[in-house]
């Protein structure tokens, strides 16, 4: 038949009518059918389908003809036909398709569109789509989506699939994508991670882009994600850190999760941490930690360290150290400065140095 006549005829053909026609066809004969239709008019037919009858023609076609139909149509049309289809039968028909056609039909849906389809579905449909795109499809993919978008896609993805998700991208792309999220949505994709793949994810970003991905965090957040990682892991993000972004990253944490994660810290990394610190700095972090948090981590450090960490400190800090470690856990951790000398430190100040 010729285009209009064709046209003619299928615009007198009711939904209902259209879906049964369409039934009866084999799927080699449904393929041909479909394929011989000008992309209006293909658009027009299968937008004009109940969503039912829509799933059963397309899950009728094998997997290459649904790419070659869908890949027929424009954006608009193709974000139409997809958002028609109910989250289960979008889910069967995306998950049908070969990696090369499957980004090929995702990249062709505008941002919003591919956003929508996303969303639709299901957390195990979406883990399946999203894992058996390449590494550069994967990319292209996310990095189109809406920060909102992407924070509902990432989110919506179990513990596995989102471990692969990112621990797949590289690290340029990884940076893109999690500075694109929200500080929130952020924090639930980082803490939702296993240990494992928390470690290899952050351990993956370039120093200064790991510095804004942790600064970004809550502080509750922050906590989270520090004390999940495994100590070797954690050890490499803190010393991986510039100087300045350390300090503010160990600021934001409670006095118990700063504790918890300088105490983890091996004796060298620990050691590292804490001479990458100012003056200032160093003794904010140490008066900000718990009594027992603070022998904990003196004790792991050699004399020599302790003796440095010491000596680094102005006057009144050093003092304020001392005191607040009393006459035992003094005399033990610092065995060169004796008690006359402390006494002597403590009577070289004022009431309001030592304030």
């Amino acid at each position: 038949l010729k285009p209009d006549v064709l046209a003619g005829l299928l615009g007198k053909l009711n939904p209902e009518g259209l879906g049964e026609m369409l039934a009866k066809l084999t799927p080699e004969g449904l393929l041909e059918f479909l394929r011989g239709l000008s992309p209006d008019l293909l658009a027009d037919t299968l937008n004009k389908l109940k969503p039912s009858d829509l799933a059963d023609t397309l899950k009728q076609l094998v997997p290459d003809g649904v790419a070659e139909v869908l890949g027929k149509l424009s954006p608009g049309d193709l974000g139409d036909v997809l958002t028609t289809l109910e989250p289960d039968a979008l889910g069967e028909i995306l998950t049908t398709l070969s990696p090369d056609a499957l980004a090929q039909t995702l990249e062709i849906l505008s941002p919003d569109d591919l956003g929508e389809v996303l969303k639709s579905l299901s957390s195990e449909d979406l883990g399946e789509v999203l894992t058996a795109l390449s590494q550069d499809a994967l990319a292209r993919t996310l990095g189109r989506l809406s920060s909102k978008d992407l924070g509902d896609i990432l989110t919506n993805l179990s513990q596995e699939d989102l471990g692969e998700v990112l621990t797949a991208l590289s690290p340029e792309a990884l940076t893109q994508i999690l500075i694109m999220l929200s500080s929130e949505d952020l924090g639930e994709v980082l803490t939702s991670l296993s240990s494992e793949d928390l470690g290899y994810v952050l351990i993956k970003l370039p120093p200064a882009a790991l510095g804004q991905v942790l600064s970004t965090l809550s502080p509750e957040d922050l906590g989270k994600v520090l004390t999940n990682l495994q100590s070797g892991d954690l050890g490499k993000v803190l010393t991986s850190l510039p100087p300045m972004t350390l300090a503010q990253i160990l600021s934001k944490l409670s006095a118990s999760d700063l504790g918890y994660v300088l105490t983890e810290l091996s004796p060298e990394d620990l050691s590292l941490t804490l001479n990458k610190l100012s003056q200032a700095s160093l003794a904010s972090t140490l008066g900000n930690l718990e009594y027992q948090d603070l022998v904990s981590v003196l004790e792991k450090l050699p004399l020599s360290n302790r003796e440095q960490i010491l000596q680094s400190l102005s006057l009144a800090e050093q003092v304020k150290l001392l005191t607040r470690l009393g006459p035992t856990q003094r005399s033990r951790l610092f065995p060169n400065v004796t008690e006359e000398e402390y006494s002597q430190m403590l009577t070289s100040l004022t009431a309001e140095e030592l304030a």
